[in-house]
C-alpha cells in the first residue's frame, strides 16, 4: 500500500516530546510482528508514530478504541469531536491495511477482544482521563 500521499494534519501535539522514552521501550518490536492497542486515538498523532516508527514490520497491526463521543474534560482543543474524527481518518487513511478502529467505548470493546482472545505486545492507554473512566478500562483489561 502507498503511503506516500499522505499529509497529516495535527491540531496539538501531545505526542513528541515522549517519543524518546517510548523508542527506549518500543524500539524492540520494530523489527518482528507486533500487535498494538491504543484506547483513546483523537487526530492519530500517536497512532501514526507508532505506524511509522514501531509498527514497521509488514504483518503488524494496531487496534484503536476511541467512541469520539464529548465528555466533560473535551475543554476547547479547537476541534469538535466530529473533526477529530475526521483528522483521525485522514491522517491515518494509509494504514488501513494495518488499523482497526473501534469506535466504541473501551469498557466495551476490551471483553470483546478479551473473548476473542485477542493479545497485544504493547497497549498505550490515552483515552478519557477522567477517574471513574480509567478505573473502568482498567477494569475491562484484566
Amino acid at each position: 500500500m502507498d503511503r506516500s500521499n499522505v499529509v497529516p494534519e495535527f491540531t496539538h501535539d501531545w505526542v513528541t516530546h515522549h517519543t524518546p522514552i517510548w523508542w527506549t521501550h518500543l524500539a524492540r518490536f520494530a523489527d518482528r510482528k507486533a500487535s498494538a492497542l491504543e484506547i483513546g486515538c483523537y487526530e492519530g498523532r500517536a497512532t501514526l508514530w507508532f505506524l511509522q516508527q514501531v509498527l514497521c514490520h509488514p504483518d503488524s497491526t494496531i487496534d484503536c478504541i476511541d467512541p469520539f463521543e464529548p465528555y466533560a474534560q473535551t475543554g476547547d482543543f479547537g476541534l469538535s469531536i466530529e473533526q477529530a474524527r475526521a483528522h483521525f481518518i485522514a491522517n491515518t487513511s494509509g494504514y488501513r491495511d494495518k488499523l482497526t478502529l473501534h469506535t466504541r467505548r473501551s469498557q466495551d470493546v476490551l471483553p470483546q477482544l478479551a473473548s476473542l482472545g485477542r493479545a497485544f505486545d504493547f497497549i498505550y492507554v490515552d483515552g478519557c482521563h477522567l477517574a471513574a473512566d480509567e478505573t473502568l478500562t482498567g477494569r475491562g483489561s484484566s
